[in-house]
């Protein structure tokens, strides 16, 4: 069978990479592809798991997840299984606290403009009561004004 489907390599290769992983042996003897095939497919695809800044950071969360339990011995084995160094890890752990502190600072810097702006908006709301109580306030000297030239007609001066 030449000229698989993209479909059909990803699928190979998602079921070399998952977490209960086929073997590469096991692949060749039921898909009849071959090893140096497989290999070139996992790199292809760019699934090629010794390349730690390829991983999303969903995934790379989800490993730290898996490995935050784990002892010295369980984790270097981990790492071997998965393609990875202790110190991707590491790196990765460093990361995600960053992320998380400029997170909190960005919040706080948010909440400061929040502040400003609604500062902003009771001032603007304060000033805007005052001109509609200036314009109501000239709408019925207006009014007045007619009435009065109604009833006492128009003053000669004017």
């Amino acid at each position: 069978m030449t000229g698989y489907s993209r479909e059909y390599k990803e699928m190979i290769v998602k079921r070399m990479l998952s977490d209960d992983a086929v073997s590469v042996r096991e692949l060749v003897a039921e898909t009849g592809v071959s090893r140096s095939t497989l290999y070139k497919w996992r790199n292809q695809y760019g699934l090629n798991q010794s390349d730690s800044s390829k991983w999303s950071g969903e995934m790379k969360f989800a490993v730290l997840l898996e490995t935050a339990t784990l002892n010295e011995t369980e984790l270097a084995a981990y790492c071997r299984n998965k393609g990875l160094y202790v110190e991707d890890l590491a790196s990765w752990k460093a990361e995600a606290i960053s992320g998380y502190s400029r997170h909190k600072i960005a919040d706080a810097g948010l909440k400061k403009d929040l502040q400003a702006m609604t500062k902003e908006a009771a001032k603007l709301k304060k000033e805007l009561e005052r001109k509609d109580k200036a314009l109501a306030e000239a709408a019925a000297l207006l009014v007045l004004s007619k009435k009065a030239n109604a009833i006492w007609g128009e003053s000669e001066e004017g």
